[in-house]
């Protein structure tokens, strides 16, 4: 069972409703002879005991899957790219199946809700197609329509069907992801069995770089990731204060970086510092000027980002130099260092804390430490985030072992018919199989 079936199908659904989506792959022309009927896309290409799932649904899945552009540069072949499309939809076809057997339905208020969403989304679409109509005379609604229909017409649907459509998706995806809840909620783990996750996973940590360290800490924030169990080497974190330097260069790939563009701001910055109360009260300046979208996080704000000697490159050129010299005083990178020696400012804080200012190439930094990591086993109390993450990461891989029992049984149980001659003639061309979209 792919853990990601349920992620996989809900990217599907929600790429149907932006626009740049169906100009940027176009398909067979359906006015050729061996698609005379435009509505290709309402064509069932997949069926099984209550799920059915179309031409549209499938190409969705095709263009939009992670591996396509792995496809489009020869590096997949046609054939294993459509068989890994296959795989995907009938894994998804399983899990349906199984949650219409075992009684799951929609409620009315659930049903009303997905409906209200696919009516607001395409209208908000539809309003966008309205600014490309130039007819000051003409119906811009009616224009829009035929603008956005045009386009998805090479997806084989036509506005109403393509809404309909969606609905449908959108109702098996929470039906499946009602089933798949009802069966991760009632697996419970024993503190023994997190203890052992924790244990396993320190083994395989123990060979980890700080930069890997650094790597699973950005997971853990963004929820996709227990908290570390190892710390690599002795090495600390820092937070920062980002302002941007204006580009003044007329080509944007060869950027030319105006050091004094945002002085103004800097001497507002700089008025505040000698009155700021610690790292509390820096954050609040974070808050107020800083544009690093990183420091939005709570996980970055709380935790900052990883400084190590052996990540000199990691971050801008620059930016770990003048981390080191606030940690440690001082300090000088390898004799390789890819950058320029820069300028440091330091400023101290109305407790005594010290900032250090430094520009890198593209912005002006004022940094700050936030935490110490000390080698070795990630010290924690049982129940605190650190061990509820192990604890969900612990459930995950159980559910994960009862889903592969499960699948094992749906694929005896729910038979799929492709109808893969089908979906090549409306895919490949017939000259060889070269791809019809790009």
């Amino acid at each position: 069972m792919k853990r990601n079936t349920l992620k996989l199908f809900a990217l599907i659904l929600c790429v149907v409703i932006v626009s740049s989506l169906f100009s940027a792959c176009k398909l067979t022309d359906p006015s050729e002879e061996n698609l005379a009927d435009k509505l290709f896309g309402l064509k069932i290409v997949m069926s099984s005991k209550n799920v059915d799932i179309t031409m549209y649904d499938f190409l969705q899945s095709f263009n939009n899957n992670d591996y396509y552009q792995y496809y489009m540069y020869g590096l997949i072949s046609q054939d294993d790219y459509l068989n890994m499309i296959v795989n995907d939809m009938s894994t998804f076809m399983y899990l349906v199946n199984a949650a219409y057997d075992e009684g799951f339905e929609l409620t009315a208020e659930e049903n009303e809700e997905i409906n209200k969403s696919v009516s607001d989304q395409f209208e908000r679409l539809l309003a966008r197609y309205e600014t490309q109509v130039t007819d000051t005379s003409a119906d811009k609604r009616a224009e829009a329509l035929k603008l956005f229909e045009a386009d998805i017409a090479s997806y084989g649907v036509d506005y109403n069907s393509a809404v309909e459509l969606t609905v449908k998706s959108m109702c098996m995806y929470k039906i499946a992801e009602k089933y798949y809840n009802s069966i991760t909620e009632s697996i419970e783990v024993c503190d023994e069995e997190v203890e052992q996750y924790y244990k396993d996973r320190f083994t395989d940590e123990k060979k980890n770089t700080v930069s890997d360290f650094s790597e699973l800490l950005r997971a853990y924030y963004s929820g996709n990731s227990p908290y570390p169990v190892h710390v690599p080497e002795d090495c600390f974190s820092v937070n920062h204060l980002y302002l941007e330097l204006e580009n003044e260069a007329e080509d944007e790939q060869n950027p030319v970086y105006n050091k004094d563009s945002r002085k103004d701001v800097e001497e507002q910055i700089e008025a505040k510092l000698p009155e700021t109360d610690g790292f509390d009260g820096f954050m609040e300046l974070v808050a107020e000027f800083g544009e690093d979208p990183g420091m939005t996080y709570d996980g970055y704000r709380e935790n900052g980002y990883v400084i190590h000697p052996s990540m000199d490159d990691y971050y801008f050129p620059g930016f770990v130099y003048a981390a080191m010299n606030l940690h440690d005083g001082e300090w000088t990178p390898a004799e390789d260092a890819d950058y320029e020696i820069p300028e440091l400012n330091y400023f101290e804080l109305k407790d005594g804390t010290k900032v250090v200012k430094v520009y890198t190439k593209s912005g002006v930094h004022y940094i700050i430490l936030n935490k110490e990591y000390t080698k070795g086993k990630v010290e924690y109390e049982k129940g605190d985030e650190k061990w509820l993450s192990w604890k969900n990461a612990a459930i995950s891989s159980v559910s994960e072992k009862r889903f592969e029992e499960l699948f094992d049984s749906w694929k005896e149980k729910y038979e799929i018919n492709t109808d893969l001659d089908a979906i090549k003639a409306i895919i490949f061309k017939d000259d060889g199989g070269e791809p019809a979209v790009g």
